[in-house]
């Protein structure tokens, strides 16, 4: 769970992901960094994984483009694992920019009743489907049972760990969209087979 550090404190929304991520780190870890790996649980520590390139990382999928996520690794010689500040959190895995997460978090510290998703995909350059996303997980993640019925604002401290209930519903979600896509891609396919054997009947 994240440390109890309120946004009160947060500097202006992060201008790059290297310094989203390291806000992250700041309210996960505090000024130590992690003491504790999120996979294995050893407290041995761990450090940070400087890039060889001032760029940024390698990104993933074979990309040109480099990535300014922080990684680090376990000191645990049975673990040896890299993470960031976004493993094990609502935000892992996301294919969407941490700085887009982090400004509309404050976004919504800002004004908690009237963010839109057409808002939020206007200010931080995502869909409007992903800004959806993004207010959909946030609302998700402070309905859990550990923090039913908080309020984000500038008092309130951000929870982000994922709960299994949570987790569990995150997958669900990602499955009914798979499904939902292969549906519509199935029923494109039988409306085009339908319209094509029309215009051949009207061709004979």
């Amino acid at each position: 769970m994240l440390r109890n550090e309120t946004l009160s404190s947060a500097p202006v929304a992060p201008e790059t992901e290297a310094e989203a991520y390291a806000f992250l780190e700041q309210l996960r870890w505090g000024n130590d960094g992690p003491t504790e790996c999120p996979h294995c649980g050893s407290e041995k520590g761990a450090w940070y994984l400087k890039p060889k390139d001032p760029e940024g990382r390698k990104s993933k999928g074979g990309s040109a483009a480099r990535s300014q996520r922080r990684v680090w690794k376990c000191s645990e010689n049975s673990c040896r694992r890299q993470f960031s500040a976004l493993t094990n959190t609502v935000l892992q895995a996301t294919k969407m920019p941490v700085r887009a997460w982090v400004g509309t978090i404050f976004d919504l510290c800002d004004d908690p009743s009237g963010v839109s998703a057409r808002d939020i995909a206007a200010r931080w350059d995502v869909t409007e489907k992903s800004a959806w996303a993004m207010l959909n997980r946030i609302q998700d993640a402070l309905t859990q049972s550990n923090v039913d019925g908080a309020f984000l604002d500038l008092t309130t401290p951000l929870w982000f760990e994922v709960s299994a209930e949570l987790q569990a519903l995150i997958d669900q979600q990602k499955r009914d969209q798979g499904d939902a896509e292969i549906q519509a891609a199935s029923a494109k396919k039988k409306a085009d087979g339908e319209a094509s054997e029309r215009i051949e009947r009207d061709v004979q």
